[in-house]
C-alpha cells in the first residue's frame, strides 16, 4: 500500500515524464489535449462543496458516499464521473459487464455480503455501500472512501496547474477569491485554440503534436511563452527609462523567488483594490 505524505511532491515525479500515477493497485493517467473539453466539463463533479449543504448527515458523510448519491439521482453527473473515469482511469465499456435488458451506463443496484453495490451497466466498476462506508471498485482494484479525497488530488495535480490542496477557513478562501477577482479583473482567459496557435507560433510544432500532449505540459507552454516575453519586454523598458527612480526588480521567468505561497496575495490585494475600486 502506497502512503503518501505530500501528494505533489508525490505525483511531480510522474507528471514531469507525462507517467500515470500509481496509487495502490490503480494507475491514474495524464490526460491529453485532445480530451481538454471533455476533461475541463466533466472534472468539477470531484469538486462540489458538500459542506456548504445544510445537512448535517451531507457534511458528515466522505465524498465518495456523497458521490454515489449524486450519480444515482442525475444521469448529468454520472455522465461526468464517467468521463472522469475514461479519461483518468482509463476504464472502458466492457460488454461482459453490461446488461442488456437495462440502459448502458443506468447505475443497478445489487446486494453482496450485505453490502448494497451500485454497478455501472457496461463498465467493470462499481461502489459499494456497507452503512455508511463506501469503497470504489475498478476492476479488481478497491479504493476506500477515505482514500478516494487522495485519488481526486492526485487527479488535480497531475492535470490542473497552480491547484492547491491546502486546508483553509473559509474567511481565507474568501480573501483569495477577492484577490484573483482583482487580479484578472477586465482580462479575457486565452481559450485553448488561442493557447495552440500562440505556441505554434513560438517554437513551430504543429496542432497535431500538440493534441497528443498533456493537458499540464501545454499549459506550462503557454506559460513559458508569456513569462519570456513579459521578461524581455521588462528588460528593454529598464534599459531604454529616462529616470533617476529606482525601479522594480525583475523577477526571471525559470528563476523564481522562494517566497511565500500567498505573499502576493497579501502584497498586492490593498493596491488592487485602489486601482480597480477607486
Amino acid at each position: 500500500m502506497i502512503v503518501v505524505n505530500d501528494i505533489s511532491e508525490y505525483v511531480e515525479q510522474y507528471r514531469t515524464f507525462d507517467e500515470p500515477v500509481p496509487y495502490n493497485g490503480l494507475y491514474i493517467y495524464p490526460v491529453k489535449v485532445i480530451d481538454y473539453y471533455k476533461f475541463m466539463s466533466s472534472i468539477d463533479i470531484l469538486k462540489i462543496d458538500k459542506n456548504k449543504i445544510p445537512d448535517i448527515r451531507v457534511i458528515q458523510m466522505s465524498y465518495l458516499t456523497f458521490l454515489l448519491g449524486i450519480i444515482v439521482e442525475s444521469t448529468w453527473h454520472r455522465d461526468k464521473f464517467i468521463n472522469v473515469l475514461e479519461l483518468c482511469f482509463h476504464v472502458q465499456k466492457d460488454d461482459k459487464c453490461l446488461n442488456e435488458k437495462f440502459p448502458f451506463k443506468e447505475i443497478l443496484l445489487g446486494h453482496i455480503d450485505n453490502k448494497e453495490v451500485y454497478f455501472i451497466n457496461g463498465y467493470d466498476v462499481n461502489i459499494e455501500l456497507d452503512g455508511n462506508v463506501s469503497t470504489l471498485n475498478i476492476g479488481d482494484v478497491k479504493i476506500a472512501g477515505q482514500d478516494f479525497n487522495e485519488v481526486i488530488d492526485i487527479i488535480y495535480f497531475l492535470n490542473i496547474t497552480g491547484y492547491d490542496n491546502e486546508e483553509m477557513s473559509d474567511d481565507f478562501k474568501a480573501l483569495l477569491e477577492e484577490y484573483y477577482r482583482l487580479k484578472n479583473k477586465n482580462i479575457k482567459p486565452p481559450t485553448l485554440e488561442e493557447q495552440l496557435i500562440a505556441i505554434m507560433a513560438q517554437n513551430g510544432m504543429t496542432k497535431r503534436d500538440l493534441i497528443n500532449e498533456t493537458i499540464y505540459t501545454v499549459k506550462g507552454m503557454v506559460d513559458v511563452i508569456v513569462g519570456v516575453v513579459d521578461y524581455q519586454i521588462q528588460h528593454n523598458y529598464r534599459a531604454h527609462a529616462m529616470t533617476d527612480n529606482k525601479l522594480p526588480d525583475i523577477e526571471h521567468w525559470l528563476i523564481k523567488s522562494n517566497k511565500g505561497k500567498y505573499d502576493d496575495v497579501f502584497s498586492d490585494l490593498d493596491s488592487f483594490k485602489k486601482n480597480f475600486e477607486a
